[in-house]
């Protein structure tokens, strides 16, 4: 097939007729759901309901990554790792903890009494 298609090509109107495919797809499903009863029709909510929760969590997940204050005002105490840390705040506050966290390492290299050849040299700030 994909040997047949580098040959020939593909049709002038595939896109349209696979965009027009999906759009009635909808309508098919909408009447199997309409015309099903029994255990047929409650095995077919179920695979509905899972497909409409997943796509509410990609939603909600698409969503959040969006909202840029999101978790600005959260002040969290103690250590964590730094997963949970990706996890709980946002890009810019995420930001200036891994700027907070390299200038302390870059510090700490430039005095310190046994420094590695490659960081020997620590420019003033």
């Amino acid at each position: 097939m994909e040997r047949h298609k580098k040959r020939f090509g593909v049709r002038m109107d595939k896109m349209e007729r696979d965009r027009k495919r999906e759009a009635r797809k909808a309508h098919k499903i909408s009447e199997f759901a309409q015309k099903s009863f029994g255990l047929r029709a409650k095995l077919f909510n179920q695979k509905r309901f899972k497909e409409k929760a997943a796509m509410r969590k990609t939603l909600a997940l698409h969503k959040e990554g969006s909202n840029k204050h999101a978790n600005d005002d959260k002040v969290t105490d103690g250590k964590f790792t730094r997963e949970e840390v990706n996890q709980h705040l946002s890009p810019r506050s995420l930001i200036l903890v891994l700027v907070v966290l390299f200038q302390v390492l870059f510090l700490r290299t430039c005095w310190t009494e046994r420094t590695l050849p490659a960081l020997r040299f620590c420019p003033t700030l």
